[in-house]
């Protein structure tokens, strides 16, 4: 069977589809059988020892006939190694062209077949994104990544702040060109600048970091450790601060370690007239990109811990009342999503038959499990129930079902922000918009 894609090939540029290898060979840039060899190929012309084929559905079969749709898959297998690029490694034998060398063809064509459209506005932000993407990737490949302001980046997609669904769509048009940011999009605050890198120099992560948090990017007071004790005292005092890094008295300002009341009762009690390095306690700074959740413990048994930024300097310290403070901002929100949750499932379980629920939800996922229950329906699930004429008659209410659809709409979108923990303020108003929507549900259905 030949390769075949259903989607048309614009939608790379304004649709944010991830390229794939089929989407090469429907284009003429692959072909079935074309031999891929995972490294560069030697001058000698020597092939390396992981051989893979290209089957005529644009998957790559390795020499024990597995076969992978992903690059990155198929490259893992292979070698038996985590974290590879794909795209970056695997070469065609005959030319010494990478995947991601064809890949870059690919969306360039798409892009020139794309100029020759006139008056479209969408289409001209899609392609202006592209020219941005490729200088970027052009100043990653010269170990010179480009940085961006986060709000200037967001803005190549038409939108003034974070959302789960863009930064979904950004990760898959900057992989498209082998790209990534540096910290990642969803650390940095609005006012932030990003570095747009290749892939494998960022950082995946599955939950928020340390470097999210704001304290960690705020300016650090530090004193040299050949300063007196109570140049440090002062300075906490002043700042109300319970510790503060002690740095080497060079220029150079290595850290050497920190000052906290403990340490400084700890001293004071062997020597009252302790230095201020007899009241130094060590402390490693931790990577700004490490997931908050691994670190925690350690928060939770110092109280604090310094945060190393990109340079490798202290950029922050990150406290628990830092942690709690962020987290409770989210905390009303959630609270409230868990009532609107629980509403709207009670609503549909009174009105609305399992055999409806599972008709309506089945058609929006093809070949989606048959639903037991209503407690297995998720915010996504209650707008195609809801958003059925006939499931919305079932619930007899006098109102406009697209005005209230509309408004579930907003709620979804504020329920993925704070599930995520959206570093960008959650939107105005949000809570006033969740309390009425519990409101309307209570008053209406009597749940």
């Amino acid at each position: 069977m030949a390769a075949r894609r259903s989607s048309d090939d614009g939608s790379y540029l304004s649709g944010g589809r991830q390229v794939a290898v089929v989407d090469l060979m429907i284009n003429g840039l692959l072909g079935k059988g074309d031999e891929l060899v995972l490294g560069v190929i030697g001058e000698d012309g020597e092939k390396a020892e992981n051989i893979a084929r290209l089957t005529s559905e644009g998957q790559i079969m390795l020499a024990d006939k597995r076969v992978f749709v992903s690059p990155h898959k198929a490259a893992h297998e292979a070698t038996g190694e985590a974290g590879i690029d794909g795209w970056s490694t695997w070469v065609r034998c005959k030319d010494g062209k990478t995947l991601d060398d064809l890949r870059q063809t690919f969306l360039e064509k798409q892009a020139k077949k794309e100029r020759k459209e006139e008056g479209n506005g969408h289409l001209a932000l899609a392609l202006e994104r592209h020219k941005r993407l490729k200088q970027a990737r052009a100043r990653a490949d010269e170990h010179a990544p480009e940085s961006v302001p986060v709000q200037e980046l967001i803005g190549l997609w038409g939108a003034t702040r974070r959302g789960q669904g863009l930064m979904q769509l950004i990760e898959v048009d900057l992989a498209n060109h082998g790209l990534t940011t540096r910290p990642g999009l969803m650390e940095a605050r609005p006012g932030d600048a990003i570095k747009l890198v290749h892939t494998l120099e960022g950082h995946d992560h599955l939950s928020p970091t340390v470097g999210a948090l704001p304290s960690a990017r705020v300016k650090v007071q530090t004193v040299r450790e050949n300063a007196g004790v109570q140049e440090a005292l002062t300075i906490m005092l002043l700042k109300d601060y319970s510790q503060v890094p002690v740095l080497s008295k060079n220029k150079s300002g290595v850290l050497r370690g920190v000052v906290t009341w403990k340490s400084l009762a700890r001293a004071m009690n062997v020597d009252p007239r302790c230095s201020l390095r007899q009241a130094t306690e060590p402390c490693d700074p931790v990577e700004s990109h490490r997931e908050l959740l691994d670190v925690i413990p350690e928060i939770q048994d110092r109280g604090f811990v310094l945060v190393n930024g990109e340079d490798g300097r202290i950029s922050g310290i990150v406290t628990t009342t830092d942690v709690a403070q962020r987290y409770s901002d989210a905390a009303i929100p959630f609270l409230l999503i868990g009532v609107i949750d629980t509403l709207l499932r009670r609503t549909i379980a009174e009105n609305v038959p399992m055999a409806l629920i599972n008709k309506l939800c089945a058609a929006s996922e093809q070949g989606r499990p048959e639903l037991k229950s209503v407690n297995n329906l998720t915010m996504g699930d209650y707008k195609r129930v809801l958003e059925s004429p006939e499931a919305w008659e079932r619930l007899g209410w006098p109102l406009d079902r697209a005005a209230f659809i509309k408004q579930l709409d907003a709620i979804v979108t504020i329920r993925n922000d704070v599930m995520h923990f959206n570093p960008d303020p959650l939107p105005e108003g949000c809570v006033v918009q969740l309390k009425s929507m519990i409101a309307l549900v209570r008053d209406h259905g009597g749940v």
